[in-house]
């Protein structure tokens, strides 16, 4: 079950348990299968164990890891080469017939 883990005053909790952060960073590092990030963080995360030199993206791919932009310069101190996924129309031969008529 995925809990929410929040750092308040040099403490972390989720629902009733609290820790310290060493004792936090202990678990992270004896149990890393038990945390994932979130869907703003995984990014950063994936990035900073598999880097990426270019992420190829559509528009709205592009905006969201904008928001990101933060986290991977403080953490990492890089962002990936972003570059917009190439777009194109297939069009089949009734539609270009289509488009002879009418123009």
């Amino acid at each position: 079950m995925r809990q929410v883990v929040t750092a308040n005053a040099g403490k972390f909790q989720a629902d009733e348990k609290t820790w310290a952060r060493e004792e936090m960073v202990h678990m992270t590092h004896m149990e890393p299968e038990n945390f994932s990030p979130n869907a703003l963080f995984r990014p950063v995360v994936q990035d900073y164990l598999l880097p990426t030199a270019a992420y190829i993206a559509g528009p709205a791919e592009i905006a969201y890891f904008a928001q990101s932009e933060v986290v991977y310069r403080h953490l990492l101190g890089r962002m990936p080469v972003m570059l917009p996924r190439a777009g194109f129309t297939l069009v089949d031969a009734k539609a270009i017939k289509l488009r002879a008529t009418t123009c």
